[in-house]
């Protein structure tokens, strides 16, 4: 729950960001939806992989702040990804 309440704001900065670096501003089509789709899929996918592992002498809040800078990996790298793809394919 801690982990939703670290990501939704920088997730929607980086959405509208990668929105407004797009070629044709704020153009998105088929591809940038599927790409947010697979990435928070695979964001949400580590964070309950990361959520499942036993922490020996860690603090209640470890699995929280290590599973919000994973997400916040793949979101960034999956993002900047297709930014590179629809900038330099169009």
């Amino acid at each position: 729950m801690i982990t939703a309440f670290l990501l939704l704001p920088v997730l929607a900065i980086l959405l509208w960001l990668y929105a407004y670096l797009l070629p044709q501003r704020g153009k998105l089509n088929f591809f940038d939806f599927a790409l947010f789709a697979v990435v928070i899929m695979l964001a949400s996918g580590f964070v309950q992989f990361v959520k499942q592992i036993e922490w020996i002498d860690a603090s209640p809040m470890w699995p929280d702040l290590v599973s919000a800078v994973g997400a916040y990996t793949i979101l960034l790298g999956g993002l900047a990804g297709g930014l590179f793809w629809r900038r330099y394919r169009d």
